[in-house]
């Protein structure tokens, strides 16, 4: 029945509700006293945001840390009895987190007009670093760099804007508009490059030192006003045009995406090496840990890879969700046509994955 009136920011009250009465016999206190000395604290937030795609993560202390609304989780699944942590510094639905190499820090990222970076501490929960004032829409991606001190966030507008921080000083090195395609994923390369990846869209991106005066340094010999310099891969190789819906790189620097025709693709210096038909539907997730290479998607199958693609294995994950019951024998998974993974995370012992209707499950 309320809503915000358009562009003035007001609220607009029905007549009827205009008026408001004081009830019969009722007579104002003279002291109307303090506030009591009582707070509400959040035990338990329940559901997970399966619309985004890797926002999913396993940290050092074993905990999951995921997004549902404005909230980072951080879920104890070891224990007994499961207990979770809360990052609240989001003011709108958080789109996307990345765990620092470490594991021992976050950085998430949200929806909204002025979007930003919170860089957060996993075991306390405290702000790191605040980073403001790049994107616009929102941030659709972040990532570290492999040796943990960059950190790189990919826009929702409609430039998709890329930007690389030294994300300890707070300091923008770099910025560009990686391009009018739908861009939807990003990752860092073992040599300090990135890459991104969308609708026919998969771009190389090196930081390079720009020769001009001015600005403080960053580590590394880059300070701010640095810039990205893009390369296409051979796109020309491929046989039809394709979506790339995620990406990642192996130890030795091969980068490997998903396509939305369900391929794995292995790309070599920017050539494509290899193309394995991995999944029926959409391949939403990439995974890699140390040699192996995990995918999951829109089928309800995960596969296990090697470095070069060859096949470890799959699970059906439709057949491992129908194991979980009640007490009372009924099922405690999503159905059939909502078990698309959009999330895969793995600590080396344990898979976890995140699904479009809001679960986690560990596999």
């Amino acid at each position: 029945r309320y809503g915000l009136a358009e562009r003035s920011g007001q609220v607009s009250v029905p007549p009827a509700f205009a008026a408001m009465h004081a009830p019969s016999g009722w007579v104002a206190p003279e002291d109307l006293g303090e506030l009591p000395d009582a707070h509400l604290v959040l035990e338990h937030a329940y559901g997970y945001s399966g619309w985004g795609r890797g926002n999913l993560a396993v940290a050092a202390g074993g905990e999951i840390v995921y997004p549902t609304a404005c909230l980072c989780v951080v879920a104890s699944v070891r224990a007994q009895a499961p207990t979770q942590r809360f990052f609240a510094g989001h003011t709108a639905p958080v789109t996307a987190v990345a765990l620092h190499p470490s594991r021992g820090a976050c950085a998430s990222a949200q929806a909204g007009v002025t979007p930003y970076v919170c860089v957060w501490d996993v075991a306390t929960s405290q702000p790191l670093a605040t980073l403001r004032g790049v994107h616009s829409v929102g941030i659709r991606a972040v990532a570290f760099s492999t040796d943990g001190r960059l950190l790189a966030s990919l826009g929702a507008d409609v430039g998709h804007s890329l930007a690389v921080y030294d994300w300890a000083e707070s300091l923008l090195l770099a910025r560009v508009n990686a391009g009018p395609e739908w861009i939807a994923a990003l990752a860092w390369s073992p040599d300090g490059g990135l890459a991104t990846a969308g609708a026919m869209h998969l771009k190389y991106w090196s930081l390079q030192q720009q020769a001009q005066a001015g600005g403080a340094p960053a580590q590394g010999g880059l300070a701010a006003g640095s810039t990205l310099v893009g390369r296409s891969a051979a796109l020309h190789e491929m046989r039809a045009p394709t979506v790339f819906l995620c990406v990642a790189f192996t130890a030795r620097g091969a980068c490997v995406t998903g396509t939305a025709h369900g391929e794995v693709q292995l790309w070599e210096a920017g050539s494509l090496a290899r193309t394995v038909r991995a999944h029926p539907g959409a391949v939403h997730a990439i995974c890699v840990q140390g040699d192996a290479v995990i995918t999951a998607g829109r089928a309800p199958k995960i596969g296990f890879w090697s470095a070069e693609l060859d096949s470890l294995g799959t699970l059906n994950l439709r057949a491992a969700v129908d194991a979980l019951q009640d007490d009372l024998g009924r099922p405690l998974g999503a159905s059939a046509a909502a078990l698309s993974v959009r999330a895969v995370a793995t600590d080396g012992d344990r898979v976890f994955v995140g699904t479009r209707a809001g679960e986690v499950f560990q596999v």
